[in-house]
């Protein structure tokens, strides 16, 4: 979810999607990102992987994800954050530290 909230943040603040286009499957949101040259169109891709092939597991709790697994989402969450504030100049929009 948090990879998500980003690139979603990042469509509304550049005026590429309003807030009902957000209101739609999670994959979409990584393909508009890729499509508004976010990111590319294959780590859109990768995300939607991901996605698939984890999230709704652990979510609907058919699965159980390892502490491994945890961490290396929450550095993924984390980077992409990172990546979308210095990408489009908007550090002094985040309230993450406050």
């Amino acid at each position: 979810m948090a990879v998500e909230r980003s690139i979603q943040f990042y469509l509304l603040h550049r005026e590429h999607a309003s807030g009902e286009d957000l209101r739609y499957e999670h994959t979409t949101v990584y393909q508009q990102g890729g499509e508004v040259n976010l990111f590319s169109e294959e780590f859109a891709d990768r995300l939607t992987q991901l996605w698939k092939q984890n999230r709704a597991d652990v979510y609907y709790r058919e699965a159980v994800a390892s502490a491994e697994q945890v961490d290396a989402m929450l550095s993924l969450a984390d980077a992409v954050h990172r990546y979308i504030l210095e990408y489009a100049s908007l550090q002094h929009e985040c309230i993450c530290s406050q």
